[in-house]
């Protein structure tokens, strides 16, 4: 499962609406952040925005629920009585759903991010390693870095606009800006090397970043913006990326949208795959949540929403920390967990119970198993005794799918049963 990081302070798993503060004690009296956690929680509250206010978030969203709902059939459909962990899935259009999505997020580290480096140039090459995948292309960009004059090379993928978006939005509210260029700055340093010419303002950076992230393959909705521009020879400025906004259409299968229309479909399939991954009686909060989650994202982005709205301008601190405010109001919050594992969150419009929203933590836990983590990710939540009684023991961390023969039920455990893994014997 991937990872956000700003450094080491803060992470956001994308789509399972999850958000660590690696800080503790990170609440006041009033049960309220302090203060010296606000750039933290902003930063990665950018990233819960981005899978609910983006067309490239509402897919992953999507690709989730599609891959939890191959894998709970295969393994329910199966005439074996049991299943082994890792799961490896035997269908083929998934595992080239995922080689394909691995593509389009790209390169997550370089052997040292902190190192500064220039921009030699990007260029678009075939994708090679697999026949299947033939009609697919990257970005590959070339680096020189500043201290020794060596090369390297990364792939651009929507990793870098989610984090440099992200960084562009938090840094007016930071004293010091220390993150490393890469990924935080990558956007940044691609455009003024690629561009002779234009207006590298911040609101510009966040313009052509929300058009990338409005398609599903960020990287390659970029280049094309890049070699438009060169080709007629445009500068980098707002009416280039409203001109190319406005006369390139955006695909999905063999239908195309224009900018401004490709958001409500995509909402639409991610409400429906919110409703195939809640579907069990018990979960019918949680199904609420996500369609009044998707409600509200719809209203806001028809209400003219850009995340440019989040952007401190001449100092007005008070307009972000108001918009900030009204988005928290809209959307509620992830689930959010300091270094003690301590849960707070709220939910949309204050209108869903945040004891059914814990239900993710579950969704979690059962993914990382399913992906061959025996630990269950959970156990600091139980063992603190935030779920009722501590039921904790030694399967726990070895075979957390056993604690459905013991009762009170732990939260893993429900969420095995109802997704019916109960019914198999799982081995690693």
């Amino acid at each position: 499962m991937h990872l956000y990081k700003p450094s080491l302070q803060g992470t956001y798993k994308p789509t399972l609406f999850a958000l660590s503060i690696n800080k503790n004690k990170v609440l006041n009296g009033q049960n309220q952040l302090k203060d010296e956690y606000g750039n933290i929680f902003f930063h990665e509250y950018i990233h819960y925005l981005q899978d609910i206010l983006t067309s490239f978030g509402l897919q992953n969203i999507c690709s989730l629920a599609r891959k939890f709902s191959v894998v709970n059939h295969e393994i329910l459909g199966s005439a074996l009585s049991d299943f082994a962990i890792p799961y490896v899935s035997t269908n083929k259009s998934l595992q080239l759903d995922e080689e394909r999505f691995e593509l389009i997020e790209g390169t997550f580290m370089l052997l040292d991010n902190s190192r500064n480096f220039e921009v030699i140039n990007i260029e678009l090459d075939p994708y090679l390693l697999n026949p299947e995948l033939a009609d697919q292309s990257y970005i590959n960009v070339n680096i020189l870095y500043r201290d020794n004059s060596e090369t390297d090379a990364f792939y651009l993928g929507a990793f870098h606009f989610l984090e440099n978006m992200a960084h562009i939005l938090e840094r007016n509210f930071s004293i010091e800006d220390r993150v490393p260029p890469f990924p935080y700055k990558v956007i940044e340093k691609i455009t003024k090397s690629a561009f002779p010419y234009g207006d590298f303002s911040d609101i510009n950076f966040i313009r052509i970043i929300e058009m990338a992230l409005e398609s599903h393959d960020p990287a390659n909705y970029y280049f094309t913006f890049y070699r438009f521009c060169m080709d007629h020879d445009l500068a980098f400025t707002k009416e280039t990326i409203e001109l190319y906004k406005n006369i390139n259409a955006l695909n999905w299968g063999r239908e195309k949208y224009d900018y401004n229309n490709f958001y409500y479909p995509n909402a639409t399939m991610a409400r429906k795959a919110f409703d195939a991954m809640f579907i069990h009686d018990n979960l019918k909060p949680l199904k609420e949540w996500g369609r009044l989650l998707i409600s509200n994202g719809i209203k806001i982005r028809r209400s003219g929403f850009s995340f440019n709205d989040l952007l401190v301008v001449n100092g007005d601190y008070d307009r972000v920390k108001k918009k900030t405010g009204w988005l928290i109001k809209r959307l509620g919050t992830p689930i959010m967990t300091d270094n003690g594992f301590g849960v707070f969150l709220s939910s949309p419009d204050g209108k869903i119970s945040e004891d059914s929203m814990i239900y993710l933590l579950g969704l979690e836990a059962v993914l990382n198993i399913l992906n061959g983590d025996t630990a269950c990710s959970i156990f600091p939540y139980c063992s603190n005794g935030q779920g009722g009684p501590i039921v904790t023991n030694a399967s726990c961390k070895t075979a957390p799918w056993d604690r459905t023969k013991i009762t009170p039920l732990c939260l893993l455990a429900q969420m095995w049963i109802m997704w019916g893994f109960v019914k198999k014997n799982c081995h690693v």
